[in-house]
């Protein structure tokens, strides 16, 4: 059965993740997620599934598909689950099969984010995520440190990135608790929790986003 009723959500800031494993891991386990029937794997080729796929196989009783742009990340990714995944090349935003998911994942490079939040939330993931879905977005929820921090991205990406996380969020550095706020009166998502990506790193500057699709 899939996901149908809202999630409770949890505290992200409190959030306690293992030693040996990761953010990703402890918040997908976190949520519950029980009821996910089908995933969407979104950039999952990213250290070749070692960032999500491999959690998402080893928690969910789901079946996953990834979509990957690269030919050679999809072969990668192929060789490495083998038949553990459905594998597509192709831009997930462009790509339409006809189905939506429980759970859609996306691991994308930063250049991309404010396009998720700016076009794609409202439009084409509201077709790939079933209502009751959930959503687990990179997002930079730290500008000082993501452009003047000891991790710093390239500084051309700053012109691309920070000023879209000042308009649409309205500050420099998002919290769990601002991000519940933001989505507090959302028509369409409710925050679930956000965690950082890289809890014990003093350089960490991105996020994990969990977001429940509203039910119509």
């Amino acid at each position: 059965m899939a996901i149908t009723s809202p999630l409770k959500p949890i505290d992200g800031a409190a959030l306690r993740v293992r030693r040996k494993s990761t953010s990703f891991r402890s918040l997908v386990r976190a949520l519950h997620l029980r009821r996910v029937e089908s995933v969407l794997d979104v950039g999952a080729s990213g250290f070749v599934g070692e960032t999500t796929t491999t959690h998402l196989l080893d928690l969910l009783d789901a079946a996953i598909t990834a979509v990957e742009l690269d030919r050679e990340r999809v072969a990668a990714l192929k060789e490495r689950f083998g038949d553990r995944l459905e594998v597509v090349c192709g831009d997930a935003f462009e790509w339409d099969d006809g189905r939506a998911f429980d759970l859609v994942v996306l691991d994308i490079d930063t250049p991309r984010i404010p396009a998720i939040f700016e076009e794609h939330l409202e439009g084409r993931l509201l077709e790939l995520v079933r209502p009751g879905g959930v959503l687990i977005i990179a997002i930079v929820n730290d500008l000082d440190q993501a452009f003047h921090g000891p991790k710093a991205l390239p500084s051309a990406n700053e012109p691309l990135i920070a000023p879209f996380v000042e308009r649409h969020f309205g500050s420099r550095r998002l919290t769990d608790r601002s991000l519940k706020v933001h989505y507090a009166d959302h028509p369409h998502y409710r925050a679930l929790a956000m965690v950082e990506k890289w809890p014990r790193d003093p350089g960490n500057y991105i996020a994990w986003l969990a977001l429940q699709r509203r039910r119509d």
